[in-house]
C-alpha cells in the first residue's frame, strides 16, 4: 500500500540526505512492512512539490520502549550501493589479476572516448573484479568490505583540499582539451589533472599568478 504524508523541510532534508532513517507517525493508517511512503515536503501551509519515495522496512508499535500508544516508528529502507560476490569457482588468482587489468583498461578507454554510459558500466565492472581479487587473495568477502564503508566516508569527509594544481610550479597552466573537458598538465608525473582538484605532491611549490 502507498501512503502520501506531509513532512516539514528540516525533516525532509535529513531523510533525503540519509541521516534520518525513520518516521514517527500516528498509527492510523494500518502501516505494514513493505508499504511505500510518499513523503511530500510541506512548508508554511503549502506543498513545495518536492517528494521522496521510501519503503517501510520495520515498524515499532506504540505502547512500548517509551513510545506512546497510538503512535509508531517506521524504519525506512536504505537504498544505495551494496556489494555482492559472484561465483569465481575455477578462476585462479593470476586470471583474476589479468581481469582487473583488462577492466581498468576498458574503463580508461571509455573515459578517453567520452562515453558516459559505457564509463559507468565499466566502473562497476572494475569494482566487481577487484572485489573478486580481494576474495581470491585474502578471503575477504563483500560484507566485510561494506562493513568498512562508514570508515571510508569519515575519511573522505575530512580529506584536506588545500593544494591547487594550477598554482604549482610543476603544472603547465596551458589548458589541454581531452575527452571534452579542459585539463592541466602536471610536468612532474606527466599526468593530466583537473585544475580545481587538490594534488598531494612532494615537489609542490606555489607559483605566482
Amino acid at each position: 500500500m502507498q501512503h502520501e504524508l506531509k513532512i516539514l523541510p528540516q525533516y525532509f532534508k535529513s531523510v533525503k540526505e540519509g541521516a534520518k532513517t525513520f518516521e514517527i507517525r500516528t498509527n492510523d493508517r494500518g502501516f505494514k512492512v513493505g508499504d511505500t511512503l510518499i513523503l511530500e515536503e510541506y512548508e508554511k501551509g503549502h506543498y513545495t512539490l518536492e517528494r521522496i519515495r521510501k519503503e517501510v522496512a520495520y515498524i515499532l508499535e506504540g505502547g512500548q520502549c517509551g513510545l506512546e500508544e497510538g503512535y509508531c516508528i517506521l524504519g525506512l529502507k536504505q537504498e544505495g550501493l551494496i556489494l555482492k560476490n559472484i561465483d569465481l569457482t575455477g578462476i585462479s588468482i593470476i586470471e583474476q589479476i589479468n581481469k582487473v587489468k583488462e577492466e581498468e583498461t576498458e574503463f580508461m578507454i571509455a573515459i578517453e572516448l567520452g562515453n558516459k554510459e559505457n564509463a559507468i558500466e565499466e566502473f562497476f565492472d572494475d569494482m566487481q573484479v577487484k572485489l573478486g581479487l580481494l576474495e581470491k587473495v585474502f578471503g575477504i568477502k563483500a560484507d566485510k568490505v561494506m562493513g568498512k564503508y562508514d570508515k571510508h566516508l569519515e575519511k573522505i569527509k575530512f580529506r584536506p583540499r588545500n593544494k591547487q594544481c594550477n598554482k604549482c610550479i610543476q603544472c603547465d597552466k596551458r589548458e589541454r582539451e581531452f575527452a571534452g573537458q579542459k585539463w592541466l598538465l602536471c610536468n612532474e608525473d606527466n599526468a593530466l589533472v583537473d585544475k580545481d582538484r587538490a594534488k598531494e605532491c612532494k615537489s609542490y611549490k606555489e607559483q605566482k599568478e
